[in-house]
């Protein structure tokens, strides 16, 4: 019973959510946040901070030098990190646009607008998701860049260990 009622909220989300990207004033508002996001500098502080927890973190913490020390500083750490920055990075451009949008005086100018709240809310949430979205594609370039680089660097007793395991 359970199952059945969060699959159907999980369709009824989807549908809210391809209703927002098809109509034109949410849009248009998720639009509005992605400029935001690029005029504050959000994007471009938010990619750097990954990428430098993504690429610099195993730099800095040394493992036990074995392939599995190197996986686990990859999904525990530098993982942890990035979603945790994701998470504050949310959260700070989400407030930090409405509030500007109220102090600018937009946020009154879109709302006499023949446009409902919870679309506002939408297109804002719709476009930090997409920007996550984004942001979350380039950690995961990074990632592999960082295992193929560190997979390079392997000894040769190491390689032969984990072939034996297989």
């Amino acid at each position: 019973m359970v199952g059945t009622l969060g699959f159907l909220g999980l369709l009824v989300l989807l549908g809210l959510i391809g209703y927002c990207l098809v109509n034109t004033r949410t849009r248009t508002i998720a639009r509005h946040t992605w400029r935001a996001a690029f005029r504050f500098r959000f994007f471009w502080v938010m990619a750097v901070l990954l990428i430098a927890a993504v690429v610099g973190l195993p730099m800095v913490i040394k493992g036990d030098g074995s392939a599995e020390g190197l996986t686990q500083i990859l999904i525990t750490y530098t993982l942890s990190f990035a979603f945790f920055f994701l998470a504050v990075g949310s959260l700070w451009m989400a407030a930090g646009s409405l509030a500007q949008d109220i102090e600018d005086a937009q946020m009154q100018m879109i709302a006499t607008k023949p446009i409902a709240r919870w679309q506002i809310w939408m297109g804002k949430w719709i476009g930090i998701m997409a920007l996550n979205v984004v942001l979350l594609a380039i950690v995961g370039v990074s990632v592999l860049g960082v295992v193929e680089y560190r997979a390079q660097r392997l000894t040769v007793e190491e390689l032969e260990r984990i072939k034996d395991q297989q």
